[in-house]
């Protein structure tokens, strides 16, 4: 049955289109002109940083990380902890901005965060539960960093002992939890201990479903495992540079 078209289709739309189609393609070069300036201003920044220039790249940074840049907020993080420029040293922003760049899933903020929590500093306490959180959270990136700091909480390749966090009963339970909230890194992380952990342990089927089921939600760490095509690393800001231990 043919439907005749409402006076929308016929009358407006047509009379619409030669006003809506220029101010949509405007629309469409300042959003892409927004994301250039940043991306040229914090270049600017970073190159202020690597000669010395804290104050003048302080500035840059502040106004790209109030608009919600994570690279940004990481600068600022490590400025303030470092005392870089004039009287700037305030451990307490820096931990704030730390925070911060991890909200906005930084993978270089989510591993430095997970150092302060495996040793406990100035901010936090030591809880090796969210050390291993945070690694896993950044390994998923595909940060090789991240990735060595998170497995070298557990013995593998054979070797005996248990791991740093509790039993190895109370690790699989653990990261089980976490898959039935939905974590892929606690996917990608429990698949590989299932095929490098104990031998009693191991299930190889499993670890297999495990990663691919943490690969397709993106994992780069479960990626790397299954040999799928090379991850390009996060971005890393000349402060994610010198900012981890």
């Amino acid at each position: 049955m043919n439907v005749k078209k409402s006076t929308l289709d016929k009358f407006i739309i047509p009379y619409l289109v030669p006003y809506l189609v220029p101010g949509l393609v405007a629309l469409f070069l300042a959003v892409v002109g927004v994301i250039m300036v940043s991306q040229d201003d914090f270049a600017r920044a970073e190159n202020m940083f690597e000669r010395g220039e804290y104050v003048s790249a302080f500035q840059i940074y502040e106004d790209l990380a109030n608009d919600g840049d994570a690279r940004a907020q990481f600068a600022l993080f490590y400025i303030y902890q470092q005392g870089l420029g004039q009287n700037i040293y305030d451990p307490d922003k820096a931990f704030d901005w730390l925070v911060a760049s991890v909200g906005r899933g930084y993978a270089w903020a989510e591993m430095r965060l997970g150092d302060a929590y495996y040793s406990g500093d100035e901010w936090v306490e030591r809880d090796l539960t969210m050390a291993e959180r945070l690694w896993a959270q950044a390994a998923s990136t595909g940060l090789q960093p991240a990735i060595d700091k998170l497995m070298a909480l557990y013995p593998l390749d054979g070797l005996s002992g248990a791991p740093q966090l509790t039993s190895w009963n109370d690790t699989f339970f653990r990261l089980e939890l976490n898959i039935e909230d939905g974590a892929p890194w606690a996917m990608a992380l429990l698949g590989v201990l299932m095929l490098d952990g104990p031998e009693d342990m191991r299930d190889e089927q499993a670890a297999h479903d495990y990663l691919l089921a943490a690969a397709e939600h993106g994992n780069g760490m479960a990626m790397i495992r299954l040999g799928w095509p090379d991850i390009p690393p996060p971005p890393r800001s000349t402060a994610a540079a010198r900012g981890m231990r």
